[in-house]
């Protein structure tokens, strides 16, 4: 099952990528878990309490007198045996979401703000694979300052200069990817808007689908905005 990670700045499309891709038997999806920054938790807890915390007698030995009767947490559980752990976690709810279509071979998770955890992503799964959205800031601002005033109170800023930063912030974090793993592709929202056929075909192509033109049109026919919530 191929792991694939939508990301960018929130607002900038990735709902309506995700949609096109589900119309696919062979792509099944699902958004903002948040998986990997509650389990990227866990790296903070290695670091500030597993340090700091000892086992007592860890072999059972009769004489506790000696400094070898106490052996830290996180020398029992090191990064290299804690990580494989927390990529169990993570590639089996995504692989449990896959398995929920039958010819699923391409698990989307469309949280945008895991491209700031690209890394720990990596260090848990390393094959994991990032699908980048970028969008003209401008409208990405005008997008989060509306929702900003319905749906997402206290969540989006709402002044452009501090929408320029978050939106700066996003794209940097996610422009970084490339140099962690050749897993990478990157498209523009405004390419989507006027080339859509032919943009959605390279996404699927690079997602190891084969379709045709004739699907990627109707993939954006149902994912169109009269037919999803306006982005």
């Amino acid at each position: 099952m191929k792991r694939v990670f939508i990301v960018g700045c929130p607002r900038s499309g990735s709902t309506w990528v995700n949609f096109m891709l589900s119309q696919h038997a062979q792509v099944a999806t699902f958004q903002h878990a948040l998986i990997f920054a509650y389990l990227e938790s866990m790296h903070h807890w290695h670091v500030n309490r597993a340090e700091k915390n000892f086992i007592i007698n860890p072999r059972g030995e009769s004489d506790q007198s000696t400094e070898h009767n106490y052996m830290k947490l996180a020398d029992a559980v090191p990064l290299g045996v804690l990580d494989p752990l927390l990529g169990g976690v993570a590639g089996g709810i995504m692989d449990r979401v896959g398995g929920l279509r039958e010819q699923a071979t391409v698990v989307v998770d469309k949280t945008p703000e895991n491209g700031r955890h690209a890394q720990f992503i990596l260090d848990v799964l390393p094959d994991a694979h990032f699908l980048h959205i970028v969008r003209d800031p401008r409208s990405v601002f005008c997008s989060l300052r509306n929702a900003s005033s319905t749906w997402a109170k206290w969540v989006f800023p709402t002044h452009p200069i501090d929408g320029a930063r978050y939106w700066r912030e996003d794209v940097e974090a996610t422009l970084r990817i490339p140099d962690l793993t050749p897993n990478y592709h990157q498209v523009r929202y405004e390419d989507l808007l006027e080339n859509g056929p032919l943009e959605l075909g390279r996404i699927m192509e690079w997602l190891g689908i084969e379709v045709d033109e004739a699907w990627c049109a109707d993939a954006l026919s149902n994912s169109s905005k009269e037919k999803l919530q306006p982005n």
